[in-house]
């Protein structure tokens, strides 16, 4: 379906671009945060600006969500729009928006007698042109500088600031609106989104530490100091908005998908409060979640949680997202990295990315791909080099968990933790690298094991002989190879690479409640 716009109106688009130097360019979580909210504020506020400071304009909201923003405009003069949302996002919100220190392009095109369609991609490319025009940093500074930020390292520093420690600091301009910004998030990101009265929206946590700190009772202790991150990215979200539909179309799209988001937001922050570890209480007395949101809205989400708590949370998400809908069903690829709460954020959430690049095999389906790493830096400088050194020769599918079998392979691994020896997997596993089944290079197998299919069969006897034995009898084989542990099918021994991986991370679940008299 296309669409011809009235004589007269055209296409409005902002968008915030050059994340990595201005969102993930420290380690600071309420740096980051203070960023992340206010790109996902801006399209709507310069939306909000410019029809005070155009009352006899026709702006009508098309679409707005994450960092971009889209207004089909009438009885105006495009050039004074475009100069007047610029001047806005460059610093015209005054000290409650730190816009002035991010990057946005904004571009406007006719639409008479052209489809929605049309003008929209002419709209992208004028704001790629621009962005490729704009320096990824901002350095300017009004204020004599004592050397470079204590936050970012890079800027130089002009403002006076206390550390967590009450040392005095000082921070560059940027960082310190960046970091004062982040600190509202519990009244700008949850309260409009969650509905609810003030005593149940929460607070956030001030610093990764926060995130990981005071793991309940049982955590293993290879566990308990890191942290997750998840990036979930729409499939084809583009391509929908685009099969069906123009403006009215990307109206609708953005208004459902701002439904789910928020009822999945809600259920995050009910998971949390019912979860004991996932809340904690601030000096000032008040309740905040150690899962905090830095992407949100449009196609894209990213969250940080303590590594003890995502297994449970990415059920959450997977149960809740499973029925999205837009004329067809809508599904995401996820990249999950485990890491050390001191690992760069940047390359965590890049890494996560790429994850989910490799998770978009099949669009339509939701999968998950994920790494747990060891150390602060990363083991390799390619994911698929790094694969293919490895574990060349296994299916691509069998790197991917299918999230809507989440609860089936929680039940399939819950189970082989209670009935099958981590020992045994681990001489499984073993074996399995030193007589190359994981890999198409050529090794000297024991004569038992020759080949990948007679360990298959091997294991599955002794899962078979567990399974037998336990009370009451269960399918340890089907547990391991049907429980969605990679989609590669049982000819494959990737599930024993991702039990192994995975062991730790996924809890047992709560006790039954004692029956009441």
């Amino acid at each position: 379906m296309t669409e011809t716009q009235t004589s007269g109106a055209f296409l409005l688009r902002i968008a915030g671009v050059n994340f990595d130097s201005t969102m993930a360019d420290t380690q600071d979580l309420q740096t980051i945060r203070g960023a992340s909210l206010a790109y996902l504020l801006a399209p709507a506020e310069t939306g909000e600006h410019l029809r005070a400071e155009f009352p006899d304009a026709d702006i009508k909201t098309i679409y707005v969500g994450a960092s971009e923003g889209a207004f089909e405009v009438a009885d105006a003069d495009p050039d004074r729009i475009v100069e007047v949302a610029r001047a806005f996002l460059a610093g015209g919100a005054g000290d409650r928006r730190p816009y002035g220190h991010l990057t946005f392009t904004v571009a406007a095109t006719p639409m008479t007698r052209e489809t929605y369609r049309a003008a929209t991609d002419r709209c992208l490319r004028q704001a790629r042109v621009a962005q490729l025009q704009t320096p990824t940093c901002d350095l300017p500074f009004d204020a004599p500088a004592t050397g470079a930020c204590a936050v970012d390292g890079i800027r130089p520093a002009t403002v006076d600031d206390h550390g967590p420690d009450g040392r005095p600091r000082r921070l560059s301009a940027s960082v310190a609106a960046r970091r004062a910004f982040g600190r509202q998030k519990r009244a700008l990101f949850y309260a409009p989104r969650l509905s609810r009265p003030p005593a149940e929206v929460p607070d956030v946590a001030q610093s990764f530490a926060d995130i990981v700190a005071d793991p309940p009772d049982g955590v293993p202790e290879n566990v308990a100091g890191k942290m997750a991150i998840l990036y979930m990215d729409g499939n084809r979200f583009g391509r929908i908005r685009q099969d069906y539909g123009g403006r009215t179309a990307d109206m609708m799209f953005s208004q459902e998908l701002q439904k789910m988001q928020n009822a999945l937001l809600a259920a995050i922050v009910d998971h949390c409060r019912a979860t004991p570890g996932l809340t904690g209480v601030n000096r000032q007395g008040e309740m905040f979640l150690r899962v905090d949101t830095l992407l949100w809205g449009g196609d894209e989400m990213l969250f940080v949680m303590p590594a003890w708590a995502v297994w449970d949370l990415v059920g959450v998400i997977a149960a809740q997202t499973r029925d999205w809908e837009f004329v067809v069903p809508l599904h995401h690829s996820a990249g999950l990295v485990i890491c050390d709460e001191k690992a760069p954020i940047r390359a965590m959430r890049g890494l996560a990315e790429t994850l989910a690049d490799a998770a978009k095999r099949h669009p339509e389906a939701s999968l998950l791909q994920y790494e747990v790493l060891e150390g602060i830096d990363l083991p390799f400088d390619a994911l698929d080099r790094h694969r293919d050194q490895v574990f060349a020769g296994q299916p691509a599918d069998g790197f991917s968990l299918d999230m809507h079998r989440w609860a089936d392979v929680t039940t399939g691994i819950r189970l082989l933790k209670r009935h099958f020896p981590r020992s045994q997997l681990y001489r499984h596993l073993r074996g399995a690298v030193r007589d190359g089944h994981l890999s198409d290079r050529p090794a000297a197998a024991a004569p038992e094991f020759a080949t990948p299919g007679a360990r298959l069969d091997a294991l599955r006897d002794q899962l078979g002989a567990y399974g037998a034995a336990a009370r009451p009898p269960c399918d340890l084989s089907a547990a391991l190879f049907a429980s969605g542990l990679g989609r590669g099918g049982d000819a494959s021994l990737m599930p024993l690479v991702h039990l192994a991986a995975l062991w730790d991370y996924v809890p047992e679940p709560p006790p039954a409640p004692e029956p009441t008299a």
